[in-house]
């Protein structure tokens, strides 16, 4: 069981090798969308994917990357990234443009 510790207004959670948690989280696909913060598609696809992501809870571990930032430009020149939205699962982009409900489903489903 973790264990927390009170730091403040911050919690802090030591994570023990035999927290259910930890085996969990590492057995999840990381799901990447870059984006800018101008780009219209992208909100959109931020949007698609809170709306379809609660279905895949256990399964996805989401993060957005904002291409427009100095690290997260560095980070999608890395990922031969060019254009936004961008979505990546497990490193591997899926799509490079905004998608639909279903057909972001339809993706999900089959990298599981």
């Amino acid at each position: 069981m973790p264990v927390n510790y009170a730091a403040g207004s911050l919690v802090v959670r030591k994570i023990t090798s035999k927290d259910p948690e930890l085996h969990l989280t590492l057995s999840m696909k990381k799901l990447e969308l870059y984006t800018t913060f101008a780009c219209p598609h992208c909100k959109t696809m931020k949007k698609t994917i809170g709306e379809v992501l609660p279905e895949f809870e256990d399964q996805y571990q989401f993060s957005e990357v904002s291409a427009s930032s100095p690290l997260g430009y560095i980070k999608s020149l890395k990922n031969n990234i060019h254009s936004a939205p961008t979505l990546l699962i497990d490193g591997r982009v899926v799509a490079r443009t905004a998608i639909s409900k279903t057909e972001l489903i339809n993706i999900l489903t089959s990298e599981l």
